[in-house]
């Protein structure tokens, strides 16, 4: 898989300094996890959801999640669990060359009947959504079983719990559950490919819902919540974990593009997405702009500390504490490109909307 691959090579030379790599379902964890891009979330009852997720991909969608909880109705569960085994077995028999696919589950039992019921085609899967995750008896057994799940078949399956419960969203017992939950996914480390943020349900139990001229940052009691999560998994200590940005749960795509860069700026990565035509816009917000990428292999590359002036001459990059910054946006880099000198996200929306 590739972002971009739409663009024919010739555009792709114009647009960007260094082109967007290729990764694959077995890459490492940290470059899957940077990969993730925007992940379109869509019901498993879906007729054809086969044909939607090779539509979606060749739309740009690198990432989709088939929703078995809060996108179906309680009373649709079995039909749906039905439609997705068929849908994935066919999607499986074409030889899937993407998107990363994961199963937004209930509970551990739905884990481990979907895993069978799927068999031999699990290996189109990349993993499992943990919705509402606490981490309490419930919350342990749905992650062992993603862990049991993928050492039975021979296959690495990921598991990425959901945060968005009323212990995370209330002040008085958010860092401490914040905290056992970090200790919790620390010892199956391996297993978790990155936390995602509920902020529809967050929202939700206070009554507040963003309007799409406002971003999540704009609400401040959603913006204390998602700060604290930074501040326990999002630290570059080697104890963080990648952390994806909240669902845009708007149609329209007018305020999308500055909740992504608050998003960036603010340590997360990636975003739920509701919509394919969403996905070009999270997507060409990931490129590394020309600029990034000048200063980032300058703090990469220097030695015992002190201070670099930009090559740019706007700014100091001070070798020490930006290194770690560097050496995530040279992550990134790889995954979504650099752009060309002068190349704008505007640029690059163009483009693929003109592809």
């Amino acid at each position: 898989m590739r972002y971009f691959s739409t663009l024919h090579p010739s555009r792709v030379a114009g647009l960007f300094h260094r082109a967007p790599q290729e990764f694959l379902r077995d890459s490492p964890a940290d470059r899957l996890a940077i990969a993730l891009g925007a992940t379109l979330y869509t019901p498993a009852i879906r007729p054809h959801l086969a044909d939607d997720i090779g539509r979606c991909h060749r739309a740009g969608v690198m990432s989709m999640v088939c929703c078995l909880e809060d996108a179906i109705r309680d009373d649709e569960v079995s039909a749906a669990e039905d439609n997705l085994a068929v849908q994935l077995g066919r999607y499986a028999a074409e030889g899937p060359d993407g998107p990363l696919i994961f199963v937004r589950v209930r509970t551990a039992a739905q884990i481990r009947q979907m895993a069978d019921r799927l068999g031999d085609d699990l290996f189109a899967v990349s993993g499992f959504v943990l919705p509402k995750f606490r981490p309490d008896d419930e919350g342990l057994d749905r992650i062992a079983a993603v862990r049991k799940v993928s050492a039975d078949a021979g296959l690495r399956l990921y598991a990425m719990p959901v945060l968005e419960t009323p212990e995370v969203a209330a002040a008085e017992s958010r860092l401490g559950v914040l905290r056992t939950m970090h200790q919790l996914f620390d010892t199956y480390r391996e297993s978790v490919l990155a936390i995602r943020v509920g902020g529809s349900d967050l929202s939700g139990l206070y009554g507040l819902r963003r309007p799409a001229e406002l971003s999540a940052w704009d609400i401040s009691v959603l913006a204390a919540v998602l700060g604290d999560i930074v501040n326990i998994f999002g630290r570059c200590d080697g104890s963080g974990f990648p952390i994806t940005g909240p669902v845009w749960e708007h149609f329209s795509r007018s305020g999308l593009a500055q909740e992504v860069r608050l998003d960036r700026a603010n340590g997360l990565s990636g975003k739920t997405v509701i919509h394919p035509d969403h996905a070009v816009t999270v997507n060409a917000l990931s490129v590394i702009s020309h600029e990034e990428f000048s200063d980032a292999e300058a703090i990469a590359a220097g030695t015992g500390g002190g201070i670099l002036r930009s090559a740019y001459r706007n700014k100091m990059n001070e070798v020490g504490p930006h290194r770690s910054w560097a050496e995530r946006t040279l992550q990134r880099a790889e995954i979504f490109g650099v752009a060309a000198t002068g190349v704008t996200s505007a640029d690059l929306l163009h483009a693929v909307g003109a592809a």
